[in-house]
């Protein structure tokens, strides 16, 4: 049975009350100290918020779990990325369905742009084409690729599938990772190699307002 505190915290981080979220997940831990959902949205709410430390504490928990989801690992990689460790981020990811779970997946390709494995970043975002829900992502992940490695028509090609003003949502969310990671500069620095392309361009500007 869900409890009621469980509803009133995912009630409230949805409504941005932060505060709010972290008491009713305290207190439906209180009650239930191995309610995975709860343990996941405080540890959300709390990363939110700015807490790191206290959400590395709940990390810790998940992660010590007798058995994982995919669900868990992606929560996880999504602190460290926040903490400045796409590379322990892209470790934890592995260990998640990266073929079923969208949100791994989509991660997945961030942190490896952020780590700068690019010819990995390209390999991944080929095997997500085929995707439909995935495919926007891994058409961002395999353009920035192209353009790591000098392959600028390509690249543009590849960009020009994710339409920014459809996507904005998408690149915002990229421009917050990349910046929380501490991997803004090394990215601008790829999207300079870009000819005029409005993805490019849009993505650019996000990082810079996100830095």
């Amino acid at each position: 049975m869900t409890s009621d505190d469980l509803l009133r915290g995912t009630a409230a981080a949805l409504r941005d009350d932060l505060t709010g979220a972290i008491e009713a997940f305290e207190r439906a831990l209180e009650r239930d100290p191995s309610s995975l959902p709860a343990q996941l949205g405080l540890l959300d709410a709390l990363a939110r918020a700015g807490r790191l430390d206290d959400a590395d504490r709940i990390a810790e928990q998940v992660l010590g779990r007798e058995l994982v989801e995919s669900g868990a690992f992606t929560a996880v990689a999504r602190l460290r990325e926040q903490q400045g460790r796409p590379g322990d981020a892209a470790a934890l990811l592995t260990e998640a369905d990266l073929g079923k779970d969208l949100s791994a997946y989509a991660l997945y390709l961030r942190v490896l742009i952020e780590e700068g494995r690019f010819e990995e970043a390209l390999l991944e975002a080929e095997r997500g084409l085929d995707w439909d829900l995935a495919r926007p992502y891994a058409l961002l992940a395999k353009g920035l690729s192209l353009l790591r490695v000098g392959e600028q028509t390509a690249a543009v090609e590849t960009l020009a599938g994710v339409d920014a003003e459809e996507y904005d949502e998408l690149l915002s969310e990229w421009s917050s990772g990349v910046s929380a990671s501490g991997r803004a500069d090394d990215v601008l620095h790829v999207l300079a190699a870009a000819p005029h392309n409005e993805t490019a361009t849009a993505l650019t500007r996000k990082l810079r307002e996100a830095t």
